[in-house]
C-alpha cells in the first residue's frame, strides 16, 4: 500500500489521513462521523506544535473538543494550550468547571486511587529498600 500513496503523491501523511488515502485508492466508501472526545493525560508536548506536532487544546475551550488534531477551529472556539512542562496549579478546578458534576466525581475518584497506588507502591519500596 506504501507504494500506492507515493504514486499517488501522497506524502508525510497522519496515521489519519493515511487511513482516508488507503481507503480512497481502493475506493472503498465511508462515513466520516464526529464523535467528541478528550484524552487526559500527563504526558508533555512541545508547544508550540510544530509541523508534526501534537496540539494541546485547551479544557476551556467553547468547541467540541474531538481531539486537538480533528477539531474545526475555524470558528474560534478552540484554544490551545503550553503543555510543554507540568499542569498549571488549580487545573482540577478549571476541569470540573468544565465537564461538569459526573465527570468531575470520576476524576476525584481516580485521583483519589491513584494516590492509593502511589503511596502503597512508595511504603513496598521503602520496606524493600
Amino acid at each position: 500500500m506504501i507504494p500506492e500513496l507515493d504514486n499517488a503523491g501522497l506524502h508525510e501523511l497522519n496515521s489519519e489521513s493515511a487511513f482516508q488515502a488507503q481507503l480512497k485508492l481502493r475506493n472503498v466508501s465511508y462515513l466520516t462521523k464526529r464523535i467528541p472526545f478528550c484524552i487526559v493525560s500527563d504526558q508533555t508536548y512541545g508547544f508550540p506544535p510544530g509541523r508534526f506536532g501534537v496540539p494541546v487544546v485547551a479544557l476551556s475551550s467553547k468547541g467540541p473538543l474531538s481531539g486537538g488534531v480533528r477539531t474545526e477551529s475555524a470558528n474560534g472556539t478552540l484554544q490551545l494550550c503550553d503543555g510543554h512542562d507540568k499542569w498549571e496549579d488549580g487545573w482540577e478546578d478549571l476541569f470540573d468547571g468544565v465537564a461538569g458534576k459526573k465527570l468531575a466525581a470520576i476524576r476525584k475518584r481516580k485521583i483519589f486511587r491513584l494516590a492509593q497506588y502511589n503511596h502503597r507502591h512508595s511504603f513496598i519500596n521503602q520496606v524493600n529498600a
